[in-house]
């Protein structure tokens, strides 16, 4: 998967922008079968009313709007899933330090954190 784009959400406003840093832009791979099934996702999106850009877009074909995601999708999980209290943000840090503890080096390329410099996890 190439990331080139980041999709920024300012006072209910979404608009695509460049990565603000180099390691913004890169290559993130994905086993064969998350290919495939993002492949039938997108076949879907058409006849379901989503002909959009977005993968995965809201009721109306947009994008997703963060605080929606935040309360309607990541609320509901956490509260099935009673975690201890994390935020969204913190998601990032737990695949990285599953990653290490994979002994999956940082800068391997299969990290899809976008950190220059990593911080200890």
């Amino acid at each position: 998967m190439s990331v080139n784009k980041t999709l920024v959400e300012i006072k209910g406003e979404h608009s695509i922008n460049q990565p603000k840093a180099k390691a913004g832009r890169r290559m993130i791979p994905l086993a064969a079968v998350a290919v495939e099934a993002l492949r039938e996702h997108r076949k879907k999106l058409p006849a379901e009313g989503n002909p959009g850009p977005s993968v995965f877009p809201d009721t109306h074909g947009g994008y997703v709007r963060k605080s929606n995601l935040m309360r309607r999708s990541f609320a509901s999980i956490l509260k099935r899933a009673q975690p201890p209290k994390i935020r969204f943000h913190d998601l990032r840090h737990g695949e990285a330090s599953l990653l290490l503890k994979q002994n999956v080096h940082p800068k391997s390329g299969l990290h899809p954190v976008s950190w220059s410099v990593f911080p200890a996890v």
